[in-house]
């Protein structure tokens, strides 16, 4: 299959998935309406609850980098990732200006991502080291990634939000020290304070 990314002429195999998008974000999630479990019982921390609720392997949230597609499991990215991503959410909504280093590491997907972030503009120079799909030279090639922080936060606002709706509608009492319900609906307030700031 030939494609045009960026202007460039590349040919990829049958298995690759592009989407082109003329949002000028060049990242974005979509969810999918995946099938979820309520989990009940107390004495969990988010990983259990989250490892529990998402049974069904084969549902996956989708990331979109620079038009490239990611599939992400369910079941084990917001299981396993769920604290770092709340903690680079955190550290973008509390500083108009700084850096972070995320890094992923989970089923098939294995890279590094260094944010900058000055006001709006946001930045992320990555280095994937694995990637599902026939999409990762596509990704080592475009590995810089340039948007607004406006839009970053808005995407991942919408899986927060999402997690923590199937938190409120189940029995589920969630323990641990640090990475708590309260925790999430903190770093919620955060990112929905740092949006409205962004949109004046």
């Amino acid at each position: 299959m030939t494609v045009f990314l960026k202007g460039k002429l590349k040919l990829l195999s049958h298995t690759t998935v592009f989407m082109f998008m003329n949002s000028p974000s060049n990242f974005s999630i979509a969810l999918n309406q995946p099938k979820y479990v309520l989990p009940k019982g107390k004495g969990h921390d988010l990983m259990t609850v989250f490892s529990v609720c998402f049974e069904f392997p084969n549902d996956n949230f989708e990331m979109y980098w620079n038009g490239i597609i990611i599939p992400c499991s369910y079941d084990y990215m917001v299981a396993h990732i769920i604290y770092d991503v709340l903690d680079m959410l955190k550290a973008i909504s509390s500083q108009k200006k700084g850096e972070h280093l995320l890094n992923f590491g989970m089923n098939g997907l294995h890279c590094d991502w260094q944010l900058y972030w000055n006001n709006n503009d946001l930045q992320i120079a990555s280095e994937w080291r694995a990637a599902p799909w026939d999409s990762f030279d596509a990704l080592k090639e475009y590995a810089r990634l340039e948007t607004t922080t406006l839009s970053f936060l808005l995407e991942w606002q919408k899986l927060i939000q999402f997690l923590i709706d199937i938190i409120d509608r189940s029995d589920v009492k969630i323990g641990g020290r640090m990475y708590t319900h309260k925790y999430l609906l903190r770093v919620d307030r955060k990112v929905a304070k740092r949006i409205a700031e962004l949109t004046k």
